[in-house]
């Protein structure tokens, strides 16, 4: 990641990279991000579906009232998603992802501004068939949308992670943490 990337990229608030402050304490402190920016890359790119309320650029997954942060946290410090490029699909904050489902479904031109932001985040990155990790199967199936209107990324390693919320209901972090890791070997493996 260069230092011009970076900057560019800070005009989407939905940007972030898969780097966290150790210390529990300082858990949403996003300065590590900007510290470490050697380490931030686009070889793998995690992919949420939307924002649940409103953010600024490095707080998505990093905010210390996300209920999921600290679980991605914990499962995408490690390689090869250490540094990793993550976003949402949907720029639009909104908490009830049916609502937000149904607005990209039924507006186009919400469906097509939404895929012309990724698409220039991701033109900002510069990178070529990364690993794409869809935190959930919505927006796995979105995703799907997107690919069609930028084929660029079609031959992309894509893999799918159900969203942590599936894994709350059983009360299984651990076994989140553990599929992500299976992503990992399956992406080093390739890599």
């Amino acid at each position: 990641m260069t230092a011009s990337q970076f900057e560019k990229l800070k005009k989407f608030k939905t940007v972030s990279f898969a780097l966290w402050n150790s210390d529990s304490n300082k858990f949403s402190d996003t300065h590590c991000i900007k510290e470490k920016m050697r380490s931030l890359h686009g070889n793998v790119l995690i992919l949420g579906l939307n924002p649940s309320r409103e953010i600024n650029f490095l707080e998505n997954f990093h905010c210390r009232s996300g209920i999921y942060d600290k679980w991605y946290a914990e499962a995408f410090s490690k390689k090869p998603f250490r540094g990793a490029f993550m976003t949402d699909l949907i720029s639009y904050p909104e908490s009830d992802s049916k609502k937000i489902v149904a607005r990209w479904r039924r507006n186009n031109n919400f469906r097509k501004n939404n895929i012309k932001n990724l698409k220039k985040q991701f033109d900002f990155l510069r990178i070529q068939n990364p690993a794409i990790v869809c935190i959930g199967q919505i927006t796995n199936l979105l995703f799907e949308d997107f690919l069609r209107n930028y084929p660029r990324f079609s031959n992309s390693d894509i893999h799918h992670i159900k969203h942590p919320n599936g894994y709350r209901q059983n009360g299984r972090r651990e076994i989140f943490i553990r599929d992500v890791e299976e992503i990992g070997r399956k992406i080093n493996f390739k890599k």
